[in-house]
């Protein structure tokens, strides 16, 4: 299994030619207390960057983008009962829904977005790997280690 990242904290597991969706870690900590989640019912056709879901915080409301492309086989029922999963476990429990790829290839194409700057941005905010938006430019998970972010210089963030 493999896991991809976007740019808009959406990640997907691919087993074969299931993907499973959710939001990460980062993303579910910048929104504050989840309290409402509603996600697509199956048989819906998807594209990758189209709205997938919606995630509602004390904070604020979220598109959830769809990463990849497919036709949705399943929702994550246990969130309409507790929506705080996506807190509590929003890396594996608090996943959204589950697809049938179209391409399961899809996740692994360039798509002309620059993995470094997500790889970098891991590294800046201590948070997973970003790239691309909406679904797009997906970047792997990999067990690599990043430098500590610089110092800030002058009052500023040192990027």
């Amino acid at each position: 299994m493999s896991r991809f990242f976007t740019q808009d904290h959406e990640w997907v597991d691919v087993d074969g030619d299931v993907g499973t969706v959710g939001i990460s870690e980062y993303a579910q900590s910048r929104l504050g207390d989840v309290v409402f989640v509603e996600v697509p019912e199956a048989g819906k056709q998807l594209t990758k960057g189209a709205d997938a879901a919606v995630v509602e915080s004390v904070k604020a409301a979220s598109d959830v983008y769809s990463p990849v492309s497919g036709t949705v086989i399943e929702g994550n029922a246990a969130l309409a009962d507790d929506s705080s999963l996506v807190n509590s476990d929003a890396e594996a429990a608090g996943w959204f829904f589950k697809l049938t790829l179209s391409d399961p290839s899809e996740p692994r194409q360039p798509d002309g977005r620059s993995c470094v700057r997500g790889l970098r941005r891991r590294a800046l905010a201590n948070s997973l790997p970003l790239a691309g938006g909406g679904g797009e430019g997906l970047v792997q998970s990999l067990p690599v280690s990043f430098p500590p972010p610089t110092p800030p210089v002058n009052g500023r963030g040192g990027d």
